[in-house]
Order: C-alpha cells, then sequence, then structure tokens
C-alpha cells in the first residue's frame, strides 16, 4: 500500500513540474515493491526533454486504421491488455482518441485531426488515472469542439474538465481537484498541416477537508493529518483570440505562475 501511495504521489508530483521529487518517489515505491508501471514511469523521468507541444506523439500523418497501433507502440509494454479508442466529434475532420498507458488504471486522451496526408494526433487533452484502490478516482467530462473562423484562418477550440477525488480514510481526509483544459487548433490546407500551438489549463479548483468519519480526530495519526483545514485555492486564467492570431492569457483569478501568461502567437 505505501508502494502505491508513493507512485501516485510521484505522478502528482510530476504533472506540477516537481520532476526531482517525483523522481524520489517512483525510487522508494520501487525499493518496497517491483512494479513494470512505476519503472517505466522513472525511466521516462530521465529522458531528453519531451517534444514540443506541436510535435506529440504519433503526429505523423498516417491512415485512421493506424492511429490506435501507433498509440499503443509508443507506451511501455507489459502484460496487461491495453485499449483505445478512437471517437468522432461534432467536426469530420478531428477525433477524440483514448488509450491505455499502463495496466493499473492509466489513460491518455489526446486530440487526432485529419490533413490531406491522412490522421495525425495533434495535442494531448489529459491523462486519467484510476487504480481502483486507495480511494483515488479520476474522470474526464465531456469534451467540447468549436470551429469559427479567426484572422483568415480557421481554429478549433477543444475543452475538456476534470475532477480528481482522493480519500484517505487513515487520516479521514478528502483531496478534490477541477481542472479546465482549453487547446486551441490552426486548421491546415493542403501545404500545411493543422496544429495547435495553445494549449493552457484556464481553471484549478483544489480543496481538502475532513470527511467528518472520525469525532474529533479519534484514531487518527495526528502527524499525519494535515493542518489549517478546510483548504481552498482556485485558479482561473482568460484567454482572448485576436484577429491578429495572437492568444491573450490574463489572470482572471487567483495566484498564477508568470509563465503560464502573456502573449502567444496561432501563427
Amino acid at each position: 500500500m505505501k508502494a502505491a501511495a508513493l507512485y501516485n504521489l510521484g505522478r502528482a508530483q510530476e504533472a506540477s513540474g516537481r520532476s526531482s521529487e517525483a523522481r524520489d518517489a517512483y525510487a522508494e515505491s520501487l525499493r518496497l515493491r517491483p512494479s513494470k508501471a512505476v519503472a517505466a514511469r522513472l525511466a521516462d523521468l530521465g529522458k531528453s526533454a519531451p517534444a514540443p507541444a506541436d510535435a506529440p506523439v504519433c503526429s505523423t500523418p498516417m491512415d485512421r486504421a493506424l492511429v490506435c497501433d501507433c498509440l499503443m507502440k509508443s507506451v511501455p509494454e507489459d502484460d496487461a491488455p491495453r485499449e483505445c479508442t478512437l471517437a468522432p466529434t461534432s467536426l469530420p475532420n478531428f477525433e477524440i482518441a483514448t488509450y491505455a498507458t499502463s495496466g493499473v488504471g492509466e489513460q491518455n486522451v489526446v486530440v487526432v485531426a485529419r490533413d490531406t496526408a491522412g490522421w495525425a494526433v495533434v495535442a494531448e487533452l489529459a491523462s486519467v488515472y484510476n487504480p481502483g484502490m486507495m480511494g483515488i478516482h479520476e474522470d474526464l467530462g465531456a469534451v467540447t469542439i468549436d470551429e469559427r473562423p479567426l484572422g483568415g484562418h480557421t481554429v478549433v477550440e477543444v475543452t475538456a474538465s476534470k475532477t480528481r477525488v482522493d480519500r484517505d480514510m487513515g487520516i479521514d481526509e478528502i483531496e478534490t481537484e477541477e481542472t479546465d483544459h482549453l487547446v486551441v487548433c490552426v486548421v491546415g490546407d493542403a501545404t500545411t498541416p493543422t496544429r495547435c500551438p495553445l494549449d493552457v489549463v484556464t481553471r484549478h479548483l483544489y480543496e481538502r477537508d475532513r470527511m467528518g468519519l472520525a469525532e474529533d480526530g479519534e484514531g487518527l495519526d495526528a502527524g499525519l493529518t494535515t493542518p489549517g483545514l478546510p483548504i481552498r485555492a482556485e485558479q482561473r486564467i482568460s484567454v482572448e483570440l485576436g484577429e491578429d492570431g495572437v492568444a491573450k492569457l490574463r489572470v482572471d483569478a487567483g495566484k498564477v505562475d508568470a509563465d503560464q501568461l502573456g502573449d502567444r502567437p496561432l501563427w
């Protein structure tokens, strides 16, 4: 159980950009219990910098029937059953692919677009982790996709909302997160492929509180309980797309890191 908890901690640290801390958590998890999934995650942290946002995995155009094969080949091999699905959207040239990245309830969700050369992954939308234990549950809500003209181009906005719940019975606490994600793509033409130059979390809400299972903390380990409950923190970013092809990202609420703000060119 401790090995599994350390793996989950590493996932959270990795998602928030704390790679060094995530590496330590994965290493300690492996020391307690061998796991191909954890070992693969640790190995990925040691690789070179990830591909740029406009060149995700399986970004080379291909036949639609080969997209899932490409995605499945991009993840570490193990003996666990894997699935990959392609789901149509309201736009005929855009689909959403969901594929398992491990045998412990991890999935990636990506945006797939068709150009004249074929189908290709153009953006990573979300990762979902549901180990089926430890009180952890993540859910990706309905993905919405809209198309409109902008500055002589056609842009597609893809949005998705993800919720995460982590219940810890041992310390009688519940942690919840809500994340709204926006991806903006510029539709290609006969010579230019479709690109998704803007990928931003527009809202993140974090809450932590007691579940109220124990009376006055009776039977709880005071050394593990979180001080200052309840905790609530929310950040929101507004996104304005200009006819000049510049996306303006501004603070709407909360404390937001400066590198998440500013003006971003779409073309």
